[in-house]
């Protein structure tokens, strides 16, 4: 991440491959700015395709003093040598006042390319603040179709709201 202003960062991504000698710079791929103090997430297969997963923190639903921030991602294709357009990866329901908690995502992939996106999401965000309905959520990229599938629950809880669910 380059801290390119006070809204937050953007991302810029290299690579060094077993043969170079040179970081190869692979563009610029953001959508908006990074939400404040958080990591994005870049995991690669052996092939050499990566995907890249961040909170997006200015697109449309960020509330970055509630660390809420839509994901968004993009996947690096070795064969291409290019990234996808962004797209957001947390669909959230028509009317939703739900947040997603922006520390607590994780992405995996395997060796042949499969991801796995993983995220804590709260359905409904009270007056002063805090939530109910913590739900954990999961998307999976599949490398044999290129495209990410639909998001499944897989966990639900009433109880606390800080915990981040790992891949």
């Amino acid at each position: 991440p380059v801290d390119s202003n006070s809204q937050g960062q953007e991302i810029d991504v290299y690579s060094l491959g077993p043969a170079d000698t040179r970081w190869t710079p692979h563009g610029f791929v953001t959508a908006g700015r990074l939400g404040a103090y958080v990591a994005p997430k870049l995991v690669a297969d052996d092939a050499g395709n990566a995907i890249l997963a961040w909170p997006c923190g200015t697109c449309v639903g960020a509330n970055l003093p509630m660390n809420n921030a839509p994901i968004h991602g993009s996947r690096f294709s070795a064969a291409t040598q290019a990234w996808s357009a962004p797209q957001q990866l947390d669909p959230r329901a028509a009317g939703s006042n739900g947040f997603v908690d922006m520390s607590s995502f994780d992405l995996r992939m395997n060796a042949r390319g499969d991801a796995l996106l993983t995220w804590a999401y709260t359905e409904n965000v009270l007056g002063n603040g805090t939530g109910v309905g913590l739900r954990i959520r999961a998307r999976q990229f599949r490398h044999d179709t290129l495209a990410w599938g639909a998001v499944t629950q897989i966990a639900a809880s009433n109880v606390g709201e800080h915990f981040a669910p790992i891949a």
